[in-house]
């Protein structure tokens, strides 16, 4: 998209200098391919729309409900180190998923509360059959990562009203849920995602289910290791309504203006 703005000298000015009367502004738009479900995104065929590199995607990327590339690239993501993010807790950059980067940049900026996943990590929590029975935050994540995928092929998360409840608010929560019981790791006072028997993880990551039929006013309210998460942005809805939400989101039931299904291939 190409916008141009001309300005034009007043009567009784003489302008000398012409070639400076324009400014032209031109920015990528992604268009939405529609949503689809965590079924889809776990799929091995469509993995590679969002595996981290470039030129293996399916021929449907031609077509107009399907993503034109990997999503971990640009325009999907504008990243320093293009196919990477930067992975708050450690600080380098790495393949995976930085949920919350909603400016797509790559990083975790000020007022961005943000949860990372490796590849591997992301695709065991999107695979329902790689979940531990016990942990409910499995449950939420998998609808979280498939939402956040959706976002990031170009799918609307908003609606006109700011102060609706839409799939950019449900995305915020359940980033704010797994904050509130996962092990605080790089000091900030904020969990930062690590699951029980996560892939790649050694974090010890006691369950906290009591909170996916509750809400959670306060980190006071925790069980320990999570009392000292007093950073994230309580009240937090119960992540059953959490995930219900963004499990509607990303079957195209509404939750922002102009979204669709994109198909079951």
């Amino acid at each position: 998209m190409t916008n141009t703005a001309k300005v034009t000298a007043p009567t009784g000015f003489t302008d000398t200098n012409l070639s400076n009367n324009s400014a032209t502004d031109t920015d990528t738009v992604v268009a939405a391919p529609g949503v689809r479900t965590p079924g889809f995104w776990q799929n091995t065929k469509w993995q590679t729309f969002w595996d981290g590199i470039q030129g293996n995607e399916p021929a449907q990327k031609t077509e107009y409900n399907f993503a034109d590339s990997d999503l971990l690239f640009a325009p999907y993501t504008n990243s320093a180190q293009p196919g990477k993010v930067l992975d708050p807790v450690t600080g380098q950059y790495n393949t995976g998923l930085l949920i919350g980067d909603f400016n797509i940049n790559g990083k975790t900026d000020t007022g961005e509360d943000t949860i990372f996943y490796t590849k591997a990590q992301a695709l065991q929590i999107v695979d329902a059959s790689q979940h531990p029975n016990t942990d409910t935050r499995y449950d939420l994540g998998r609808s979280l990562v498939a939402s956040w995928l959706n976002y990031l092929a170009g799918n609307p998360i908003d609606t006109a009203n700011t102060t609706d409840k839409d799939a950019r608010y449900y995305i915020k929560e359940g980033v704010n849920w797994l904050q509130a019981i996962t092990p605080d790791e790089n000091g900030d006072k904020k969990g930062d995602g690590a699951l029980n028997g996560q892939t790649g993880s050694t974090i010890s990551s006691p369950t906290a289910d009591a909170y996916w039929s509750q809400g959670i006013s306060s980190a006071s309210v925790l069980p320990s290791p999570y009392k000292t998460n007093t950073n994230v942005l309580y009240p937090v809805d119960a992540g059953s309504v959490i995930n219900t939400n963004l499990d509607n989101y990303n079957n195209g039931l509404g939750l922002a203006d102009g979204v669709f299904y994109g198909g079951n291939p």
